[in-house]
């Protein structure tokens, strides 16, 4: 991703290019060697997978069988012994019938090394259709079914947190496609994942090429936040239907920020992209991150027909939005009008 460069230092983030003639400085051994890094901002561990196909839950697949769904756990090595850690539960993307917990490897690498616990799922999916070269749209059944798995995936973080060294206050529900679909679904459905009068069991969602299939409804004052990235290329989540699900959190007034990736197509993301997710977390108050740079994406006034940027990042800067009144959530790069929010969805 050429459009979107940044220099990790001491929780440090340099100036970053969107979209933009701006552009960052490059991350040199010398200047990387010079300063201190720190633990979640930067990647200070090695890392390991400590669990492999740990069965989280049985439940009745699409074809009527019992199915045992397992997860994966990846954690770093040598970090602070009794020190908590937050955890991102990884959903793999396929269209919702292919795919498993092992894909999307570096995703597992990136946050592993930096000292977060990755738990990485298996979930029910559709039968694949003849192949007729034709991709069908995912029945209302898988998307359920998977939102249903992913709640109880999150049910298991919980339920393992002390053998873990996890920090129950700090779950990132992420994944691509597919996958930051469900993630959406546990932010957008708080039914689903929050105990009756109780908080929501994550503290954030981070989407890589998703959007919502769930419905958003009404929110709560403590929703967690949600951060989107999505090509401004995709063809199979166009943009427009990512800021429209954005602009549909931001209207029940929840929090939603979307990063679009000029030149980028249907994206799982790349370190870049993982930096500034956990920029963001940061500036979202995941107390883990609280020594690293925080970076807040600018704000699009909607009752207006300009837009306003405001931001309370100390070392980040980005170009301020341009005139967009019909785009949703607020958006680092701004684009044109956004088409239908149900496209031929394939991911």
């Amino acid at each position: 991703m050429r459009a979107l460069v940044l220099c990790a230092v001491a929780g440090l983030v340099a100036p970053v290019a969107f979209g933009s003639a701006a552009t960052a400085s490059p991350c040199t051994s010398a200047t990387r060697s010079a300063q201190a890094v720190q633990p979640f901002c930067d990647h200070p561990y090695d890392w390991q997978q400590t669990q492999d196909g740990t069965v989280y839950r049985t439940a009745v697949n699409h074809a009527g069988d019992l199915e045992n769904l397992a997860l994966d756990v990846y954690e770093p090595i040598g970090d602070p012994p009794g020190s908590l850690r937050p955890v991102l539960l990884w959903m793999h993307g396929g269209f919702f019938e292919y795919g498993d917990r092992t894909d999307d490897g570096q995703v597992f690498e990136d946050f592993a090394s930096r000292g977060f616990v990755v738990v990485s799922i298996d979930y029910r999916v559709q039968d694949l259709p003849p192949d007729t070269g034709v991709i069908s749209v995912p029945t209302p059944g898988a998307v359920q079914d998977t939102l249903d798995d992913a709640v109880a995936a999150v049910e298991w973080i919980h339920a393992n947190a002390a053998t873990l060294r996890i920090d129950p206050a700090s779950v990132i529900a992420s994944g691509y496609s597919a996958g930051a679909i469900t993630a959406l679904g546990l932010a957008h459905k708080p039914t689903a994942i929050t105990p009756p009068g109780g908080p929501s069991l994550i503290a954030a969602a981070v989407s890589f090429s998703g959007l919502d299939l769930h419905g958003v409804p009404p929110s709560r004052p403590d929703d967690p936040p949600v951060l989107m990235f999505n090509g401004e290329e995709d063809s199979i989540v166009p943009i427009g239907a990512a800021r429209a699900t954005c602009k549909g959190t931001v209207l029940t007034g929840s929090e939603c920020d979307l990063i679009s990736l000029p030149g980028e197509g249907h994206t799982y993301g790349d370190p870049a992209t993982y930096q500034t997710s956990v920029n963001w977390l940061a500036a979202h108050g995941i107390d883990e991150l609280s020594a690293c740079d925080t970076f807040d994406v600018p704000t699009v006034d909607y009752s207006t027909t300009t837009t306003a940027t405001t931001s309370t990042s100390t070392s980040t800067t980005a170009p301020a939005a341009t005139s967009e009144p019909a785009v949703a959530g607020r958006d680092i790069a701004p684009g044109a009008t956004p088409i239908a929010a149900t496209p031929s969805f394939a991911g």
